[in-house]
């Protein structure tokens, strides 16, 4: 789950020194938050309509050119207190106090002109030493007050406090009128082009304003009724990925994966009546299906519903995809990309992170949840934590549009830091996600070789007191990951934590690849495919509980692999028995062979020099086969005696002979499958996953 030192948040950026980060992380916030009172959020599913208020937008009350003023309390600043902007000047009155607004003001005391920047607050107290010319007590958002004679007061007044970019939050309970009030005072108050917004499309109102203020106005806004909260718009620290990408010498391959797996007390579960079969799955992906006293070595490959998540989704909020990779290209789902605040619009993976995620949720080779549509969530290379709330906003809007209640996980396998006082708003967002059965799977961490056993970084401090679903890491054996963070409460389950899995890069396609970001994402998989199956439509799809009960559903089937170590998630299938013989490939029969013909009247034809394909002939053109095709025909053209490439002709109509076309000079044996009624079948150890018709 980790980001290299270059990263942030959900995002990975680089960061320079944190003043709110505490230089022992591991303790900051980590124990109250642990075991404190779960907030559970009201409010409706946010949208991520983000944009700018105009200067013109109307306000609930007119602005006078002198305005009472408050500085965090409901106390007036004096007897008499005054707010002057644009550069207008005043003549000072004695017991009097002004506030310098946006552009400055300037004070006439005694014929001199003082001016005050935007920010400073100065008071009128009384005479001078020349008893007839008031002093006034210069003020900044620090504050630090001095005070000076008419002489001497524009030399000491105080530094201009600089406006700082903060989250304005309102409460899940705040009227459209309280957030039109505190929309006015920042119209008039806040740095030029800096107020945004926002919306919640279930609402209809502003969720959060970012702002330009100083201080003292951050202080007076906190009062207003509605408001939940202001907080500077921070940098966030940031939980490290792996110093290397490359997987180490496998800690995997120093244990024994022939051995016999402890039992589970789920293991008696039954498939389901339609399963399908990866014959050329990796190690890492066969664990998942892997039932208990089963060796890993006797599974023919990994087995999984025949839905595998069709028609649920999975957010991956990351560091973007390589879109042209096979296993986003060639997931048979819906895709798409969104774009947090700041995030370069591209269609490429920054840090090399997110494209490893997404393919070992849903990618054709790698991924658990076959069919299930993707929805990566893009995060900028430098995150605030406007950002961060923006980036999740984005996914709540869309699970809003898209009405995915019950049918979509949200895998986050970039941990961070937050400041204190953001705790309870940021787990209020994560609840009103899991309030709407939406489910989030998160990565425990990878700094256990540190010496840093305990969780650390957000959202996985969210596990013990909430539904999100933490995961470990273990090597291929069922032992922990000597990375992996957390144990007891705070690590619902592990999965396999060396992997290989989609490249972010150019080139090659795969890459090896470790750590609990990696494992995360097939927990994500295992859970779109339940929430696909209707024989766990009534376990599961239970309103407001659907997060509760997968939690469950993952903790109840999950087992040790090995005796004293973590559980393992376990997907419930069973795939002993199955397997992929050539003559007879599982959900295809042959029923034509025959030399030295070739077929015409396809409906979609693939060469295999095109493919680059020089192996696994049968089962690369087995795979072509997918959505209306219901047959192909297999042949190959000779280019010399020892030399030859393949086609592979699909057809959206049962085999007829009629289709056979003899006396092609240069072909050579031909031979057709045609799908069968078994829907037990495997899929091609290439780039695409064969499903059933």
């Amino acid at each position: 789950m980790h980001l290299e030192s270059v990263v942030c948040f959900f995002a990975i950026l680089s960061l320079g020194s944190i003043a709110t980060a505490d230089p022992n992380p591991n303790q900051t916030g980590s124990g109250k938050q642990l075991y404190r009172n779960r907030h559970v959020a009201r409010q409706q599913l946010l949208s991520t309509t983000t944009r700018s208020v105009p200067p013109t937008q109307p306000h609930v009350t007119p602005a006078p050119t002198f305005t009472p003023t408050t500085t965090g309390s409901s106390t007036p600043l004096a007897p008499a207190a005054y707010t002057l902007s644009n550069g207008e000047a005043a003549i000072a009155i004695i017991g009097a106090t002004y506030a310098a607004g946006i552009g400055g003001a300037v004070l006439m005391i005694g014929g001199t002109a003082h001016p005050l920047a935007a920010g400073m607050i100065a008071r009128i107290t009384g005479g001078g030493p020349n008893g007839d010319t008031p002093e006034v007590e210069i003020e900044d958002s620090n504050p630090v007050t001095t005070t000076s004679s008419s002489a001497s007061s524009s030399s000491s007044a105080e530094p201009t406090p600089i406006p700082s970019p903060y989250i304005i939050l309102f409460s899940p309970n705040a009227t459209a009128q309280e957030i039109q009030s505190v929309n006015s005072t920042l119209v008039n108050h806040a740095a030029p082009n800096s107020l945004s917004e926002v919306v919640s499309h279930g609402t209809g109102l502003v969720v959060f304003f970012k702002a330009g203020i100083n201080p003292n106005q951050a202080d007076a806004i906190r009062q207003a009724p509605g408001v939940g909260g202001v907080f500077l718009d921070e940098t966030l620290g940031v939980d490290q990925l792996p110093s290397s990408e490359q997987a180490p010498l496998s800690f995997a391959s120093r244990r024994s994966i022939d051995t016999d797996t402890p039992g589970s007390p789920k293991a008696s579960v039954r498939n389901p009546a339609d399963i399908k079969l990866q014959s050329d799955a990796v190690n890492s992906l066969k664990v998942i299906s892997q039932p208990a006293g089963a060796k890993l070595t006797e599974l023919p490959g990994y087995g999984y519903a025949e839905e595998a998540g069709k028609g649920v989704t999975i957010y991956v909020i990351d560091t973007g995809v390589n879109a042209i990779n096979p296993e986003w290209s060639s997931m048979p789902g819906h895709k798409d990309i969104l774009y947090a605040p700041g995030a370069a619009k591209t269609k490429k993976d920054f840090l090399n992170h997110g494209s490893c995620v997404a393919s070992k949720a849903g990618g054709p080779v790698y991924g658990t949840a076959k069919n299930a549509d993707m929805v990566v969530v893009k995060v900028p290379r430098h995150l605030h934590t406007s950002a961060v709330f923006t980036a999740i906003l984005e996914v709540s809007n869309d699970i809003f549009k898209k009405k995915l209640k019950g049918k979509a996980v949200i895998n986050m396998s970039l941990g961070h830091l937050i400041p204190d006082e953001l705790h309870s708003a940021y787990e209020q967002l994560l609840d009103s996600l899991t309030a709407m059965d939406v489910v989030i799977v998160t990565a425990s961490g990878n700094d256990a070789e540190k010496g840093v056993n305990d969780v650390t970084h957000y959202p996985a401090l969210l596990g013990p007191t909430t539904d999100i679903i933490v995961v470990g890491a273990v090597d291929n054996a069922g032992y922990r990951a000597p990375f992996s963070q957390g144990s007891g409460i705070q690590l619902n389950v592990s999965a396999p934590g060396y992997v290989d899995c989609a490249n972010g890069k150019a080139h090659p396609d795969t890459q090896g690849r470790w750590g609990t970001s990696f494992a995360a994402p097939a927990v994500a998989g295992v859970i779109a495919v339940w929430l696909s199956q209707d024989e766990y439509k009534a376990k599961l799809q239970v309103e407001g509980q659907v997060a509760a009960r997968v939690k469950k559903m993952v903790q109840d089937l999950a087992y040790s692999r090995v005796e004293g170590q973590p559980p393992v998630i376990w997907n419930g299938i069973d795939p002993r028995g199955l397997s992929c013989a050539s003559d007879h490939p599982t959900g295809f029969i042959k029923v034509f062979e025959k030399d030295g013909v070739a077929s015409g009247y396809y409906d979609v034809s693939s060469n295999s020099t095109t493919g680059g394909v020089t192996e696994n002939i049968e089962q690369w053109c087995l795979a072509k086969c997918t959505g209306p095709c219901v047959s192909v025909f297999l042949y190959r053209i000779r280019q010399s005696a020892s030399d030859g490439y393949y086609i592979c002709n699909q057809y959206n109509q049962p085999w007829t002979n009629n289709l056979v076309q003899t006396g092609v000079a240069a072909a050579d044996s031909g031979v057709v499958f045609t799908k069968s009624l078994n829907r037990r079948y495997c899929n091609s150890p290439g780039k695409t996953v064969s499903r059933a018709s």
